[in-house]
């Protein structure tokens, strides 16, 4: 189970990135809209708990989707 944050904010919920095996493709998971202002902020990944299926807990992170929003 994963909590995204950045700048010591929650962003999103907790979501269970659980996969029987090896997952090449990865899912997508939207983490919402998150204001932000110009400059450097810090994004922490961190597992927060375990499927019951899962034998061990880590998390890998293929990319990262950012786009502007209007408005």
């Amino acid at each position: 189970i994963v909590q995204v944050s950045v700048d010591g904010q929650p962003v999103g919920q907790p979501f269970d990135a659980y996969c029987e095996g090896v997952d090449d493709e990865g899912e997508r998971v939207s983490l919402g809209v998150l204001n932000l202002s110009e400059g450097d902020h810090r994004v922490k990944v961190e597992v927060v708990g375990k499927n019951d299926k899962a034998e061990q807990c880590f998390i890998s992170v293929k990319r990262w989707l950012l786009k502007a929003v209007e408005g």
